[in-house]
């Protein structure tokens, strides 16, 4: 939902693809759909939306304005190789996301610069696969979900990573059957 609360976007699949509908909350009535699209995310202000675009098996992080216009690619993935989990830093100058797959035995944390487009990885591709970015309210930090791969059954772990870069660390005791972190608020 837009943090104004008067529109908000979702994915939605049907038998000839799938695409990103925008609803206005008070009417109920689509205003806006962008078709090939997955994963919307509103910026912190409401003035932009990121999604993911796939296009002959590639996918690309793209941003746009909240209306659709003016969509920037910021990133693009290898072929095959996906993109997702998409999560705006709270000053909205900075998004983490999910690169890889499952088929391809890794996914990590990326971050890219909403500005410059620079993106980098926050953790290794190797032996596992962590999804699920979410920022802390300061901004500082990345908590995410990491499922090691050849331990059976596959548990995933709650990990933590400074949002600018550096050691994971991996919370052995959360166990569960996804890790989608989400922060709580401070109180204010």
């Amino acid at each position: 939902m837009v943090p104004d609360g008067r529109k908000f976007a979702f994915a939605t699949s049907w038998a000839a693809g799938h695409g990103v509908q925008v609803i206005d909350a008070s009417s109920g009535e689509a205003v806006d759909a962008w078709l090939g699209q997955k994963y919307p995310v509103w910026s912190p202000d409401g003035s932009s939306v990121a999604f993911v675009f796939t296009e002959n098996e590639q996918t690309r992080l793209v941003v746009a304005k909240r209306d659709g216009s003016g969509a920037r690619v910021l990133y693009r993935g290898e072929k095959d190789i996906g993109v997702g989990d998409i999560a705006w830093s709270p000053n909205g100058h900075t998004l983490a996301f999910r690169h890889g797959a499952l088929s391809v035995n890794w996914s990590q944390i990326m971050v890219v610069d909403t500005g410059t487009g620079r993106a980098r990885p926050l953790t290794s591709r190797r032996g596992h696969a962590d999804g699920s970015p979410s920022f802390s309210e300061d901004g500082k930090r990345i908590a995410f979900g990491r499922m090691k791969f050849g331990l059976q059954p596959r548990v995933p772990r709650l990990a933590l990573v400074p949002s600018r870069g550096g050691a994971v660390h991996v919370y052995l005791g959360a166990r569960t059957s996804w890790a989608a972190p989400l922060w709580r608020p401070r109180a204010h």
